[in-house]
């Protein structure tokens, strides 16, 4: 499934709500899945396997940035990341899950 990503989005950090709000406006926080990243990766927990998926495709994550490389590869199709105020914000194409990391 390719992810319609709206070429509108602000160049500034935006806050998550307001991402949320501006590109999916269906979607609520409540819908949303909130991580700590060095809470997964120091107790071995994966936030809707989006860290697995890195894994797997040899791009794994020890830090908030290793999540916004998954944007600057052509070819992905599954999932889409931005930085927000908070952290990084993932979406699951497939699905249609969202995951907030924060530090």
């Amino acid at each position: 499934m390719m992810i319609e990503v709206p070429r509108d989005l602000p160049k500034q950090t935006p806050r998550f709500v307001d991402l949320l709000s501006m590109a999916w406006p269906d979607l609520t926080t409540a819908d949303v899945i909130v991580a700590s990243l060095s809470d997964c990766l120091r107790h071995n927990r994966d936030a809707a396997a989006v860290l697995r998926y890195f894994e797997s495709i040899g791009m794994p994550v020890r830090q908030l940035d290793d999540l916004l490389t998954i944007s600057s590869k052509s070819d992905e199709e599954e999932l889409f990341s931005r930085r927000v105020v908070e952290g990084v914000a993932i979406t699951i194409g497939s699905d249609g899950t969202w995951v907030l990391f924060r530090p």
